[in-house]
Order: structure tokens, then C-alpha cells, then sequence
């Protein structure tokens, strides 16, 4: 920062800055400027200049990263033991300017430099060089970063009662439409957002990869748009009764029917049985 800038802010701000030489002394100007100045803008723009002029006079800042990065959300996960947990959802810029996918950090990695020294070489060129301090401040930005931008974490693919759709891998379903997650992975319905999970907790990882409903193509809202559903429906009609003629067939009358139904109402077993038991105990003996 030039040193006319920084001698202009001290005049402005003088009567709001202590004059010992601890930290603290710089928390009470921006309460005298806010009385002072109307503008906000200018008052945030005093406030960060003013904190720089301090790290550069008595702080000497040095660098601890060789990478910046950025983070829009926080990601609400459920825990086994039904407690919940916050995660960051964090974008990687190496030296170079090359930009990492959404990757999902735990508040356990966030928490510790030394954490952050073993995290950042599995994921890229990364490197992590500050101590403890440098890591509270890091994690102190990237929550300035996501403030009151909190999203779910979806532990369970297939009907979500709570959502009120169907969840897979790459889509969600409701009400007859499809919803297609944005480049982080989320999928916003009705201004709330959720994410898929990692499948990466503790070391572990899923045995199988999550179901899609698109899984021949990278880009599932490109091979949604490419499919014509006129002739889909067409196929599927034709399908279903091939199948019922099928099962009629084997079974040698109707009961088929009731073997297709069966299967099909496991999807929703729980719901159709607590039906079931409602209308038992409301009969008449």
C-alpha cells in the first residue's frame, strides 16, 4: 500500500486508534467511524485498509500458502450417532490459476495446521506452510466467505420423505421433473440446497458408486435433453406388458399381476404399512 494512502487513513482515523502497540488497540476505530462516516462502502474500505497498515507495520505478513481458496457453502452432515457436524465446501486456485473441483473438508482438518499439512498433498500441488495461528485466521475467511449459506448433506440415495423427491447420483426427481445439480454438486429445490455425499468419511469409502440415471454420460442434464420421451414412454409401455404377460403366464392366471405388485410396493413398504395398520385398527369387530 502506498504510504500516502496509509498516512490519509491515519488522519481520518487517528482519534479511533489507540496509541499503545497491542492488537486490540485497532478494535475501536471502526465503532468512532461509523459515526463519523455515513458511507458504508467507505467504512469497510477504512476498516480493511486501516488492518493492513497495522499488519504491515508490525506484523511483517508472510506467506504460509502457495495457493488461494474459496468457499461458498457449509455443508450439514448427520453423523452416526445422530449428532451433526459442519463441513466446508472449499474451490482450490493453484500457483497457476488452475481451479480444483468442490471439495468438502471436515471441521477436524480445518481445525489443525498439522491436519492441513497432511490434507493438502493427497488433494493437488497444494501446500500448507502456516502454524496454528495462520490456520484460525484461514478458517475464520472462509466462514466470512459462506455466512448463512448452509446446505444439506443427502446420507441416502432413492426417496428423501423430508425432501419430498427422489435423490440418485446425478439427478433428483420431483413432482414428475428432473433437477440437475450446479458445478458444485448441489441440487436446489425450493430455494434449499442439498449435496450428495462424499462417500468419504473416516478413511472409509462406499463399495458401490452411487445410482444414476445417466450413468453413459458425463453430463447428465446433456444426455436428459438428448433423450426423446416420447419414444421412452413408448419403450416402457411395451415393456410392461410384456412383463405382466409374462408373470401371468408363469403363474397361470392373474395372480401375476399380484407378484408384480408386490415387488413393486417393497420400494414403499413402510409407508403402505403403516396404512395398512392405521385401517386394521379403525375396522369395526
Amino acid at each position: 500500500m502506498p504510504c500516502a494512502d496509509v498516512r490519509r487513513i491515519q488522519e481520518r482515523g487517528h482519534s479511533a486508534v489507540r496509541r499503545d502497540s497491542e492488537p486490540g488497540g485497532l478494535e475501536d476505530g471502526p465503532k468512532h467511524v461509523a459515526r463519523t462516516h455515513g458511507n458504508e462502502t467507505e467504512l469497510r474500505q477504512y476498516g480493511v485498509a486501516r488492518k493492513a497498515a497495522y499488519t504491515i507495520l508490525y506484523r511483517f505478513p508472510k506467506v504460509f500458502t502457495d495457493f488461494t481458496a474459496e468457499s461458498k457453502y457449509k455443508v450439514l452432515c448427520l453423523e452416526a450417532d445422530g449428532t451433526h457436524r459442519l463441513d466446508r465446501l472449499v474451490v482450490f486456485s493453484d500457483k497457476n490459476g488452475r481451479k480444483s473441483k468442490s471439495i468438502q473438508m471436515a471441521g477436524d482438518k480445518l481445525n489443525s495446521s498439522q491436519e492441513l499439512r497432511k490434507f493438502f498433498p493427497k488433494v493437488g500441488s497444494y501446500h500448507w506452510w502456516g502454524n496454528q495461528e495462520e490456520c484460525d485466521f484461514w478458517l475464520q475467511e472462509l466462514d466470512v466467505q459462506n455466512y448463512q449459506r448452509t446446505i444439506t448433506e443427502i446420507d441416502t440415495y432413492g426417496w428423501n420423505r423430508d425432501v419430498g423427491m427422489y435423490i440418485m447420483g446425478d439427478c433428483a426427481i420431483t413432482n414428475g421433473k428432473f433437477i440437475f445439480p450446479d458445478k458444485h454438486g448441489i441440487i436446489w429445490h425450493k430455494g434449499l440446497g442439498y449435496k450428495n455425499s462424499e462417500g468419504v468419511v473416516n478413511g472409509t469409502s462406499f463399495c458401490h458408486k452411487p445410482p444414476c440415471l445417466f450413468p453413459n454420460g458425463k453430463d447428465a442434464r446433456i444426455e436428459h435433453d438428448a433423450i426423446d420421451w416420447n419414444e421412452e414412454q413408448r419403450e416402457v409401455a411395451k415393456i410392461w406388458r410384456t412383463l405382466q404377460r409374462d408373470f401371468c403366464d408363469a403363474f397361470g392366471s392373474i395372480a401375476g399381476l399380484a407378484a408384480i405388485g408386490s415387488m413393486l410396493q417393497y420400494m414403499a413398504h413402510p409407508e403402505l404399512l403403516r396404512s395398512i395398520r392405521g385401517n386394521c385398527a379403525r375396522r369395526p369387530r
